[in-house]
């Protein structure tokens, strides 16, 4: 009988010394709220995505972590500020979208859509992207409440 009890009252010795003590719980659950922050502020921002369909803006959320990164325009596309008699000039050279937005560029619809994120949304609902050549057409953004802000998504 005597031994019985020394061993339980050893087991509990050793769970009490390897548990979670009140001040430590509270540092704990607060670690946890910062990693689910910035977990959510990640997919609610959708990272560096690649392109699903040649547009360059595949809008999925599929990156958790990923940050973007600035690329240097490759194509040369000429200014046009916005001035929607310049679009057809814009569209003629290879790998240019125009916007009244923002002009003749050489930015993926992603690009073109976050360009309009944290406004009161209704820039980035009008927004339409126009693509010339072969595979000519027209995309639309659509208004993310985000955890933070809005953001301004390419509408699938």
């Amino acid at each position: 009988f005597g031994s019985s009890v020394l061993g339980s009252s050893r087991a509990f010795q050793v769970a009490a010394k390897h548990a979670i003590r009140p001040s430590q719980d509270r540092s704990m659950a607060a670690a946890m709220r910062l990693l689910l922050l910035a977990c959510l502020a990640a997919v609610s921002y959708g990272g560096n995505e690649t392109s699903c369909d040649g547009s360059g803006g595949c809008d999925d959320g599929a990156s958790l972590l990923a940050l973007p990164v600035q690329q240097a325009a490759t194509t040369d596309c000429p200014k046009t500020h916005g001035d929607e008699s310049k679009k057809a000039t814009c569209l003629a050279v290879s790998n240019c979208a125009w916007s009244k937005m923002s002009g003749c560029r050489d930015w993926s619809d992603r690009k073109f859509c976050h360009e309009l994120s944290n406004d009161d949304g209704t820039r980035c609902e009008n927004e339409v992207i126009y693509h010339g050549g072969s595979k000519a057409r027209e995309v639309r953004c659509w208004v993310r409440n985000g955890l933070m802000a809005n953001e301004c998504k390419v509408k699938r």
